[in-house]
């Protein structure tokens, strides 16, 4: 009996304390728009930061789409994206407005080294149309990540992080 104590006692508290200390979780892949919650006054001019966070995985070029609501903000393809710091200067850009929809590719030139980091992948600059709230997305089912033969990649448990603007008079 003294020892189905004991024994019972040791089951307790191995299981009151749980699996003890746990690692810290590694960090995670985050493709966002900064700031989250941007204000623009009416027929002015305001700015997203995409930016790419704790990529371990090395890329050589990005495509995506950005979704947003036309009738509160628009964009325009030609002036409205300012290429960041992610990728270098040794880059081609494409980018193309249509149906309130961005399609934006950047990719490094043949015969760079793919990239990792952290970084600026640009700038969107939206300005206000009318009065309201627009919530600006990157699509997740259409963003691609390519190595440097031009192969898409995954990156595992990437994290996407959408924005809101706001209009106001």
């Amino acid at each position: 009996m003294k020892y189905i104590k004991f024994f019972s006692l040791t089951i307790v508290l191995l299981i009151a304390c749980g699996d003890g200390p746990q690692e810290p979780e590694g960090r995670v892949s985050t493709l966002t728009l900064i700031p989250d919650a941007l204000s623009i006054i009416l027929e002015e001019e305001g700015e997203l930061i995409i930016k790419i966070k704790d990529f371990d995985d090395s890329i050589f070029g990005i495509s995506m789409r950005i979704a947003y609501d036309s009738s509160i903000v628009t964009f325009k393809d030609s002036v409205g994206f300012v290429v960041g710091d992610f990728f270098g200067s040794d880059i081609v850009v494409f980018i193309n407005e249509a149906a309130a929809l961005i399609h934006l590719t950047i990719t490094l030139q043949q015969g760079q080294q793919e990239v990792s980091g952290t970084g600026e992948l640009g700038e969107l600059k939206f300005i206000g149309k009318s009065p309201g709230s627009s919530t600006i997305e990157i699509i997740s089912s259409e963003l691609n990540f390519f190595d440097s033969g031009g192969n898409r990649i995954s990156i595992s448990g990437l994290k996407i992080e959408f924005a809101s603007v706001t209009v106001v008079q």
